[in-house]
């Protein structure tokens, strides 16, 4: 099977797994999983992620996909024209995640997974932090080495701007 065709794939799968959520009930209050520490998986690396008041530490040399959160997603599907330019929207952005996870992992760097709705602390290798709001963002990257502050990536572009960002380490 060709590259592109598993990345159209994977790509629809994810789409898929996207609007389904997008039409799951938002749990009551109080049915939320224990936040004082959840672990999560994105690609080779594990990394632990600490949330309290919706804050998450990130590790030094870890990226991180902003994901729309269900809040969002809801916003843009009304602010859509229609049907198909919110799936059309929906489609395009998992397309470049998957698209840039796989180059991350191409190139053995870290990422997690985390929804607008976060907001996230970038700690460097030297003890500086580094906050940052990721509320209303969708389908975004952010890198990030471990020295210098955390940017906001074009995700249509993962090669370019991770040369850039190692090639200053």
């Amino acid at each position: 099977m060709s590259r592109i065709r598993k990345q159209t794939i994977n790509a629809l799968g994810a789409v898929c797994l996207a609007l389904v959520a997008c039409r799951q009930a938002v749990p009551k209050k109080g049915n939320t999983p224990d936040s004082d520490s959840v672990i999560q998986k994105s690609g080779r690396a594990d990394t632990l992620l600490k949330r309290k008041k919706k804050v998450i530490n990130v590790d030094p040399g870890t990226c991180v996909f902003v994901l729309p959160s269900q809040t969002h997603l809801d916003k843009m599907r009304e602010q859509s024209a229609s049907a198909e330019e919110f799936d059309s929207m929906v489609e395009e952005g998992v397309f470049y995640v998957s698209k840039a996870k796989e180059y991350l992992e191409m190139i053995h760097t870290a990422s997690i997974d985390v929804t607008s709705d976060d907001s996230l602390d970038f700690v460097t290798e030297n003890g500086k932090h580094y906050s940052i709001s990721i509320e209303g963002m969708s389908w975004d990257l952010i890198l990030y080495n471990g020295e210098d502050a955390p940017f906001r990536s074009d995700i249509t572009t993962p090669e370019e701007e991770c040369k850039k960002l190692y090639q200053k380490k």
